[in-house]
């Protein structure tokens, strides 16, 4: 079986995660600008949060990329069985990170913010187009 891919190649597998990666990150660019703009014409709050969630997404997964080289590193005197870990290193890194994101964006005064419009007793007008592309999204 030659033509089958060996998925415990370093290098094939550093190469496919590579890409994998770069078209996440163009996909979150895309559609958390879309959202961004979407939510801004829209005045949602929840659209343009969600949109800077996929921005900030950008971040986690150049994390993500910089781990899957390190991880692919052969063993060596200081570290015998290898940098396999760092990809668990990384998954704690990431959770803190959208963590302390959360907190510096304004994430509780912008919740409270959006429960506040929520109780408001007339609804959202808009006349933006771009509003009914938002179930789409």
């Amino acid at each position: 079986m030659a033509d089958t891919l060996d998925i415990f190649d370093s290098k094939e597998r550093q190469r496919r995660a590579f890409w994998v990666c770069i078209a996440g990150m163009a996909v979150n660019l895309l559609l958390g600008t879309v959202k961004i703009f979407a939510g801004w014409q829209s005045g949602f709050l929840s659209v343009m949060g969600d949109g800077f969630n996929n921005i900030t997404d950008i971040g986690a997964v150049f994390l993500l990329i910089m781990t899957f080289y390190y991880a692919a590193k052969p063993a060596d005197p200081s570290h015998p069985f290898g940098y396999g870990r760092l990809e668990y290193i990384n998954s704690t890194v990431m959770s803190a990170v959208t963590s302390v994101s959360f907190f510096l964006h304004g994430g509780i005064r912008e919740q409270g913010r959006s429960c506040g419009q929520i109780h408001l007793k007339h609804m959202a007008q808009t006349h933006c187009p771009i509003f009914y592309l938002l179930p789409v999204f």
